[in-house]
């Protein structure tokens, strides 16, 4: 069996294992994106990883409302992966999503844009009572209450909570 097919189907198959990595990687990966982000790691910060790797790209960064206490940002995600060989047999797939964060700092709400499988758009609440619970990861709050903690952060150069509530934002975020 050739190598090459081999080293793709063992990646394949990962991604089948993980069913949120292999949503995410659908369709085609951006090679443009991929020697973007080798040669400029300064601009990608991560906020997750799990069987793949999750970075916010700094220079994506747009507000999109700013009325306090409500605050919409709209920051490009990033999402990696690698099937762990080098050389010729080495995978990498990269792809961005975008995604919208809307923050009410009175009662310090964080809410992420999603769709439905009609394509309609809703926000729904992060709870940061459940991040680095399995509900958590389950919902993909813990990777997105990092994004948004380090959009605010980087958007106003404060944290959004007193403290930020997710580990790999306070990796970051240093207060």
């Amino acid at each position: 069996m050739n190598r090459k097919f081999l080293a793709t189907l063992i990646f394949a198959s990962s991604l089948l294992v993980s069913g949120n990595c292999f949503a995410e990687f659908s369709g085609e990966s951006d090679p443009a994106l991929i020697a973007n982000l080798n040669q400029n790691r300064a601009n990608y910060i991560n906020c997750g990883a799990e069987n793949i790797s999750y970075s916010v790209d700094k220079t994506s960064l747009n507000v999109l409302k700013y009325e306090p206490p409500e605050y919409i940002i709209s920051i490009n995600l990033v999402i990696q992966s690698s099937n762990g060989l080098s050389g010729t047999n080495a995978i990498t797939l990269a792809k961005t999503r975008t995604r919208q964060f809307r923050y009410n700092y009175n009662e310090r709400r964080m809410y992420v844009k999603r769709t439905d499988d009609s394509g309609a758009a809703y926000w729904i609440f992060i709870d940061p009572k459940v991040v680095g619970t399995p509900e958590g990861y389950k919902n993909d709050w813990d990777t997105d209450m990092a994004a948004g903690e380090i959009a605010f952060y980087l958007a106003y150069n404060m944290s959004f909570f007193d403290k930020p509530v997710s580990k790999l934002a306070s990796n970051y975020i240093k207060k």
